[in-house]
């Protein structure tokens, strides 16, 4: 008898449950020792790509959406994981700055210009000070 298969291979869906697993297990790969490497793991259900996909089918799945761990400490762990839009993924990287006005989260750009301070030379600036948090 043949050998089903879900006929997702080479989506984008497919591509970045793959990507996941890749980050999770392989030695080889260069974001390994942020992910597997520091301990990141999956859900067993989402060993198999059919786990995963159905998963991402109802939970808000779109081709303009990205997987974004909540809790970038924790593994791919459906409690953990959401669809998220590009700006919403990069506002929670562990690399981000945290600045703060009036005890409200703002993006670095605003900070740049509260300062009256190109973007180059506010990154500069916290490099130098090895800051990550900036209340202004």
């Amino acid at each position: 008898e043949r050998t089903r298969t879900h006929g997702d291979f080479g989506t984008r869906l497919y591509r970045i449950w793959a990507a996941m697993k890749r980050r999770c297990n392989n030695k080889n790969c260069p974001e390994y020792p942020r992910y597997g490497g520091a301990g990141i793991s999956y859900d067993p259900n989402w060993e198999t790509y059919e786990g995963f996909r159905d998963w991402a089918r109802s939970h808000g799945y779109s081709d303009k959406l990205t997987l974004d761990r909540i809790d970038n400490s924790k593994g791919y762990f459906p409690d953990n994981c959401r669809w998220a839009d590009w700006e919403t993924q990069q506002n929670n990287r562990t690399n981000n700055l945290v600045i703060t006005k009036n005890g409200v989260r703002i993006k670095t750009k605003e900070a740049a210009d509260i300062l009256e301070i190109s973007l180059s030379a506010f990154y500069a600036r916290m490099e130098r000070k090895k800051l990550k948090t900036l209340a202004l």
